[in-house]
């Protein structure tokens, strides 16, 4: 049987591979982060890629092969052709100029980013799970799931722009509702179909909560929530005395994060003064951080 993996850990050991780069112009990145648990070593993660200072040594599994790195040859254009040359550039400014580091770097990037997305995959679920059962709690017994009277829970409201333009302030939920509704129904249509059974005219509802983005989700942490949704409902979903303020803003950057990885966007930031890419990890740190402290105050078993 494989060994059974804590949801939220993957991205503490890709943080500390940024160390894997070879020496020369990244010699500022040569220390270990703290791990993310209070320890001094983050832990491990078989999937992500370690090694020597100066080389990437994928893991590989037990009875597989090494494949050839693509960082073997650097020289070239089909870097270009691949990443295009504006991407590379950053990368290639950010290693000083060297091929073969820019390149590894943009591989830790990738690594890194993919170890991030599977952190935030389980923190999404455990999100929109945790929420669904706090609205649901909020229904009469046998009453019709919310995402079907998405009006409950978020009505039309008129305000007023500051141009004077009249708006829905709950337009973009109602949307992505009914979006997701219309995804999913055809989703089980097909599937029905396909099974040769009687076409169902509703979907699920969990099948419409699960086809609801991370956007939507992100967004019931929102001050404009807080009377209708966070009070009643909403903060049962996490441990009791949990601040909305604090949680929204820790929400707000992992959704910020999210987005930059979804855009296969550096991880690293860029220097205010140089305008090239930082090699400090601290920021990503502190992003895994939010994540795990999201993630506890829904249930510490989901945070361990």
């Amino acid at each position: 049987m494989s060994p059974v993996v804590s949801p939220c850990t993957a991205a503490t050991s890709a943080i500390r591979h940024v160390r894997a780069i070879p020496p020369g112009h990244l010699d500022a990145v040569r220390h270990r982060p703290r791990g993310l648990d209070g320890g001094t070593k983050p832990r491990r993660l078989d999937r992500v890629v370690s090694g020597a200072p100066g080389r990437f040594v994928p893991r590989v599994p037990h009875g597989g092969r090494k494949v050839p790195s693509m960082t073997t040859s650097v020289t070239g254009e089909w870097v270009e052709r691949w990443l295009s040359r504006p991407r590379f550039a950053v990368y290639l400014a950010a290693a000083g100029g060297g091929r073969p580091a820019a390149l590894q770097l943009y591989e830790w990037n990738a690594t890194g980013s993919a170890a991030f997305m599977r952190d935030l995959a389980h923190l999404e679920v455990a999100l929109r799970n945790a929420y669904d059962d706090a609205l649901t709690s909020g229904l009469p017994p046998r009453g019709t799931h919310w995402v079907f009277d998405p009006t409950r829970y978020f009505p039309t409201v008129w305000k007023t722009a500051r141009n004077g333009a009249r708006y829905n302030d709950n337009h973009e939920p109602q949307r992505l509702i009914a979006q997701a509704t219309a995804t999913a129904l055809l989703s089980v249509q097909a599937a029905a179909r396909t099974t040769k059974q009687a076409v169902p005219v509703t979907p699920p509802p969990g099948k419409v909560v699960a086809e609801l983005p991370f956007g939507f989700w992100r967004y019931l942490s929102a001050a404009k929530h807080e009377k209708r949704l966070w009070v009643p409902y909403l903060h049962k979903a996490f441990a009791a005395g949990t601040s909305r303020h604090e949680l929204d803003r820790r929400i707000n950057r992992l959704h910020e994060l999210r987005n930059r990885i979804a855009h296969h966007e550096p991880l690293l930031r860029r220097n205010r003064v140089t305008g090239v890419l930082s090699l400090s990890t601290r920021h990503l740190d502190d992003r895994h951080h939010d994540l795990l402290a999201v993630a506890d105050l829904i249930s510490p078993n989901i945070r361990d």
